[in-house]
């Protein structure tokens, strides 16, 4: 006696509504797996402080050339004003005698990498390595060795930010950019300094923009004028028990 063996045939519908089932489980199994990631807290740098003085610090990045240092360690000089500087370390390298003159002159130095590479695409081995490559470089030039660290091109993920703090650093951004690197007037570097501050802003400039030295008297005195004063990145920033709101902003311990 044979047993009759059935295979059952789906239909065209049956198996399109099987399938829409399928995509639809895989869809939320998926969601749920971003829900978890998004809902890990994401580290960030330092964009600005949360102080209750009136007081903003300059950034100023170190990567291109040199030729208006001089100038800009003048402006500074004459209007009394200490600033953190952000060396590339090849920059350093190619420039040793304009590194040493920066904290000479009694500014803070930080560290932009030692040949900025793109941190958040690069290996923790490698932004260690040119975390440390650059802190030993300017070490050795400047007898200072840096405790502040901004990310080549303001580029960083969280592990970046881990990174850093696992060397016992502290990672630096910005939330006034001057964009003096865009080529633009005097004037215009000026404004952009100045629209958008408050208290415990750390503003992005760059030694070797075409107009920064020129703008740079200009962006102090008006700022001065709105009732600010200035210090380096390292005095303004807390060091222990913060916490961060969602733009960076670090937060007053307690």
């Amino acid at each position: 006696m044979f047993r009759m063996r059935f295979v059952r045939v789906w239909s065209r519908k049956q198996l399109l509504i099987r399938i829409g089932i399928c995509l639809a489980v895989i869809f939320v199994l998926r969601m749920g797996s971003t829900a978890v990631v998004s809902s890990q807290k994401r580290k960030l740098p330092v964009y600005s402080v949360d102080r209750q003085e009136q007081v903003v610090a300059l950034g100023i990045n170190c990567a291109w050339d040199a030729d208006d240092l001089p100038e800009i360690l003048a402006a500074l000089e004459q209007e009394q004003v200490k600033a953190t500087f952000f060396l590339v370390g090849q920059w350093a390298e190619q420039f040793p005698e304009a590194a040493a003159s920066i904290v000479q002159a009694g500014h803070e130095v930080g560290n932009h990498s030692y040949s900025h590479k793109d941190f958040a695409k690069a290996e923790d081995r490698t932004v260690r390595e040119e975390i440390l490559r650059c802190n030993d470089l300017v070490e050795k030039l400047t007898g200072v060795r840096p405790e502040l660290v901004r990310a080549p091109s303001g580029s960083y993920t969280s592990r970046t930010v881990e990174i850093i703090e696992e060397m016992g650093l502290y990672a630096i951004q910005w939330d006034v950019d001057s964009l003096d690197w865009k080529k633009i007037s005097a004037e215009e570097i000026v404004k952009n300094c100045t629209k958008s501050v408050q208290k415990g802003s750390i503003l992005l400039l760059h030694c070797g923009a075409p107009h920064t030295a020129e703008a740079l008297p200009e962006v102090i005195r008006k700022l001065k004028e709105m009732g600010y004063g200035f210090s380096t990145v390292g005095e303004m920033i807390y060091r222990e028990n913060c916490e961060f709101d969602h733009t960076g902003r670090q937060l007053a311990p307690g």
